[in-house]
């Protein structure tokens, strides 16, 4: 299902790839454009609130007209569309901290627009094309190289990390849109395109091992993070980092989890950075130990978050789905070094997700609110649709990969598959590697339904906590997160975790060239 759309100088491309990013654009981003209408009544300039809205809606339309570009030169012009908007939108409250936020994802995503651009001029003077489609043909790894250091570039890859960490300053419905379903899905998007020339070859194996690096590192760093925002930014970069080593295998296996991993990160993510701004607003919770007792002043909301950190790192949810097809891909392609730092990653970020639950759900009996819990009808609709999204495509997930993602990643690689790798049993799913059984799928799914509530109704025993020294004194429990602040500090790992990627860098370039 490939049609072109061809006016006198410009080509549109409509496929499956493009078709899903696209709802995935206009799905999630109008979710968050309609929770933006009430965010922006609390404490924002209410003067500037329609040009707010308006901004959105120019990157909501910038990023669908992106996806559907084959030609170099408008993926380039709506590239940069999609940098000054978001230039904008970071720098919206107009402090210090978000005009220099905004300054520094301006300048650091023209280094993407430059490298696709290179791409556009090298492809046209030495190969005669400016089309991705015709360049896929030629297998010229040169601006193919170029597509993926400007990718890499646009969804935060370790060296890049900085912009996307500053752009928290910005409004929750901002961080959200950069974070979840938009800009930082042109990165996954574009490698994806490209995928199929790079199966097999030395650069294919470069960016994956690259994409690897990522995922783990910003996970590590995540490990130090006080502030919810911020975790949810590394764990973005980390997941996206996961999406590119999936485009960097390129096998139709490793192409299927990528696939997985960008509708359920699109909702998944999006649904947390919502909860992020309810808390924010509702709650005055801004950092994890603020979300403290979270479970007994706002039981709604600590569901809402608790279900959401589930649905990122635990069965049957699609990003625990997308990562464990992924080792298999890994596994039948034999690239071990990358294997080792996917386990890791996948192992921590498991500790970053149960570090969060943890602080929401504890809290104690006397904390209880004397009133119920209220909040406005937008900030529950559009979290509920959240809700219902990821559940629908957790329990028929094995329906929507041979249905629509099977037939994506034929669109992808350019030919027919014999079979996806994925196979249906019910509700659940059998892969080489392993099964799911229905009932254990509608076990694991009621279990994350459950646990918040179990949170709520579960209180601290009343019990005297006597330590040695102090004469018999009762002492109240005093439960905190540990931040690895002394060891795993992001600005010091930066300063090791940088270089490295940026070796990355050139030898993705090196590749292309050679």
């Amino acid at each position: 299902m490939v049609a072109y759309f061809h006016t006198e100088s410009t080509y549109f491309i409509v496929d499956r790839l493009s078709a899903v990013m696209a709802l995935i654009v206009g799905t999630v981003g109008s979710t968050i454009a309609v929770y933006s209408t009430r965010y922006m009544e609390e404490g924002e300039d209410l003067n500037r609130e329609n040009r707010f809205l308006s901004v959105i809606f120019l990157f909501l339309g910038a990023m669908n007209a992106l996806v559907f570009s084959d030609n170099l030169e408008w993926i380039f012009f709506f590239y940069e569309c999609t940098t000054f908007t978001s230039y904008y939108l970071i720098g919206y409250r107009r402090d210090e901290l978000s005009i220099r936020n905004s300054l520094l994802a301006l300048w650091m995503n023209q280094i993407g627009g430059i490298a696709i651009l290179l791409s556009a001029i090298s492809s046209a003077y030495i190969h005669g094309t400016i089309l991705v489609q015709e360049l896929i043909k030629t297998g010229a790894l040169l601006p193919i190289s170029l597509i993926v250091i400007g990718a890499m570039v646009k969804s935060a890859q370790v060296p890049f990390q900085s912009w996307l960490l500053g752009a928290m300053v910005a409004p929750t419905p901002v961080s959200a849109l950069l974070h979840s379903s938009t800009m930082v899905k042109i990165g996954p998007y574009l490698v994806f395109r490209v995928s199929d020339v790079m199966d097999g070859t030395t650069l294919g194996s470069v960016v994956a091992l690259a994409g690897a690096f990522t995922f783990t590192s910003a996970l590590v760093m995540a490990l130090s993070q006080i502030e919810f925002k911020r975790l949810l930014a590394y764990s973005t970069i980390a997941s996206l980092g996961a999406m590119i080593l999936c485009g960097g295998i390129g096998t139709p296996l490793a192409i299927t989890a990528g696939i997985t991993l960008l509708v359920f990160h699109a909702v998944s993510k999006a649904f947390l950075f919502l909860e992020a701004g309810i808390s924010e607003k509702e709650f005055h919770a801004k950092t994890l130990e603020e979300l403290f007792g979270l479970i007994t002043k706002g039981p709604i909301t600590a569901w809402m978050i608790t279900f959401g950190a589930i649905a990122m790192a635990l069965p049957p949810f699609g990003m625990f789905i997308g990562k464990w097809i992924l080792i298999q891909a890994a596994v039948i392609s034999k690239q071990y070094p990358t294997l080792f730092l996917l386990v890791f990653g996948s192992a921590v970020s498991v500790i970053v997700y149960m570090k969060l639950i943890g602080r929401v759900l504890a809290g104690r009996e006397t904390e209880r609110p004397r009133k119920s819990e209220s909040l406005s009808p937008t900030y529950l609709i559009t979290t509920l649709v959240c809700v219902i999204a990821i559940a629908i495509l957790t329990l028929f997930y094995t329906s929507f990969a041979n249905s629509v993602i099977e037939k994506v990643t034929e669109d992808i690689i350019h030919k027919s598959l014999i079979e996806s790798g994925i196979r249906e049993k019910g509700l659940g799913l059998i892969l080489n590697a392993g099964r799911i059984d229905s009932w254990q799928l509608l076990l694991l799914f009621s279990l994350a339904f459950a646990l918040p509530i179990l949170g709520y109704f579960h209180t601290w025993r009343k019990a005297d906590l006597v330590y040695e020294y102090t004469c018999g004194e009762p002492i109240e429990p005093n439960l905190g997160a540990y931040y690895f602040l002394d060891k795993l500090n992001d600005e010091h790992l930066s300063r090791i975790f940088n270089p490295i990627a940026s070796v990355f860098l050139l030898l993705i370039l090196l590749m292309g060239v050679l």
